[in-house]
């Protein structure tokens, strides 16, 4: 059977819609009270301004090769094995890239993984965070363990990692099944709209509600002094839109 590559999504739209817990745990008001704010102070809604980071996110996802994308809800993410795991019918050889629906990545990157001559399970490359490029973290933590971000890791096969779609952490074992590519092929947007960076604000000022919108302000104004000119040339392009995007709030 040819290798196939599957890219797996997790779309966050649905959580700030509804506002069910999630892995952050934030409980349903302060959900609300973000969107509220959000909204009455931005010239762009939240739910709209996540849409139009997902589309931009998406734009690199369609020039890739890959042979299947699915997508599943952020609402309940333990629930992946329900919504996804019955609908594919895997093969030793597919390998399968999970992402967040507003992580970039690069328009080569199937087709990198397609040409790998490899028997090795786990996959790695490097990749951009908070704007500043970083690599898989070769270093052992304190329990022995190698570890690196969602949208810059793929894997053969199902794995109990997919269903918490989380960061990769691998033991001395699997480290010995992993091939490490060389080169930044994903960017983990750290945007004034993420779950971390939301939760954030909410978890070091509680009962301070009035400072939350101030905080995503300040962020909106760092992010729009960045160049982006020590980006590959593949993420220029998303980039650029971001920006046009983040200019939309004021």
């Amino acid at each position: 059977m040819e290798k196939r590559i599957i890219l797996v999504i997790r779309r966050d739209k649905d959580y700030w819609l509804y506002g069910k817990e999630s892995h952050y745990h934030m409980n349903n008001n302060d959900v609300k009270k973000l969107r509220d704010m959000w909204d009455s102070y931005f010239n762009l809604k939240f739910i709209d301004f996540r849409l139009q980071l997902e589309a931009i996110a998406s734009s690199n996802y369609l020039d890739n090769k890959f042979d299947e994308i699915h997508l599943y809800s952020a609402i309940e993410p333990r629930k992946i094995k329900d919504e996804l795991y019955d609908k594919l019918e895997l093969y030793n050889s597919d390998i399968i890239v999970p992402v967040d629906d507003d992580d970039w990545i690069d328009p080569s990157l199937a087709g990198i993984l397609r040409n790998i001559e490899t028997d090795k399970k786990f996959f790695v490359w490097d990749y951009y965070k908070s704007w500043r490029e970083e690599r898989f973290a070769e270093y052992q933590t304190p329990k022995g363990t190698w570890a690196t971000i969602t949208c810059a890791w793929g894997v053969r096969g199902w794995n109990s990692f997919l269903e918490r779609h989380n960061h990769l952490k691998l033991s001395e074992e699997e480290y010995s099944q992993t091939y490490s590519i060389k080169k930044p092929l994903s960017l983990k947007v750290d945007n004034l709209s993420s779950l971390g960076f939301l939760y954030k604000i909410v978890s070091k000022r509680k009962g301070r509600e009035d400072t939350w919108i101030n905080s995503i302000v300040k962020k909106l104004e760092a992010d729009l002094k960045i160049t982006g000119e020590n980006h590959p040339k593949s993420f220029q392009e998303q980039f650029k839109s971001y920006i046009k995007l983040l200019k939309k709030l004021l």
